[in-house]
């Protein structure tokens, strides 16, 4: 079975070809099609990989797609298009500089719970247990309370997604349209934002998009 080692957000492009140049001396780094063939009943080489990048942070553009076409690679992006045309960052992105104790108060004044419970407790860990209307909630609250300003989208825009598309480096995906931990959230929110953002991505690049993550 081919192996798949997934990326997010990078910050260092040179850290990035490091790792290429680790994982290229025990792998045969594949393109997208190669695992269809795996999985159609074809074979491949048992040491094939395929690289994956989640998110569509604004380094899938500036540093890990220079790299890959440097070197002639090819991998598969998944990202959410709602994120990408509305300009937005993801709820976890725009949670994570925000004091940690203060977040807490605002988690328990959500859930409606004593903030004595949390002690001992991550804030984001506690959220990633919670539903996407839930999260937005708190990082409503914790606005209106502490004054945080909306973070600057640290994402790919529409005309980057459509260069990257158009490349030959990256096979295109969706990614829900939110983020949500899907886990959390009922039938019918999962079903929307699966769906919705395979539609979307769909209708943004003029394509038929077949793959999810």
């Amino acid at each position: 079975m081919p192996r798949i080692i997934n990326f997010h957000d990078i910050y260092d492009d040179q850290w990035f070809e490091n790792t290429l140049d680790v994982i290229s001396e025990k792998f045969r780094i594949v393109p997208f099609s190669e695992i269809i063939k795996y999985y159609d009943g074809g074979k491949i080489p048992k040491n094939s990989v395929h690289l994956t990048i989640d998110d569509g942070h604004i380094s899938t553009y500036s540093l890990i797609y220079p790299v890959l076409k440097r070197r002639g690679l090819n991998a598969s992006i998944f990202v959410s298009p709602k994120i990408i045309r509305d300009r937005t960052n993801f709820w976890y992105f725009e949670s994570a500089e925000f004091d940690k104790q203060q977040l807490k108060v605002c988690i328990a004044e959500v859930l409606n719970i004593e903030l004595i419970k949390l002690d001992g407790l991550f804030p984001r860990s506690v959220m990633k247990t919670l539903s996407l209307n839930q999260n937005e909630e708190i990082i409503a609250l914790y606005r209106q309370k502490f004054g945080a300003a909306v973070r600057e989208c640290q994402y790919i825009d529409e005309k980057q997604l459509a260069e990257l598309n158009q490349s030959g480096v990256f096979q295109i995906g969706a990614h829900t349209m939110n983020h949500p931990i899907l886990a959390n959230e009922t039938d019918a929110q999962s079903e929307f934002e699966i769906v919705e953002s395979v539609k979307l991505l769909s209708e943004m690049l003029d394509k038929k998009i077949d793959t999810f993550a």
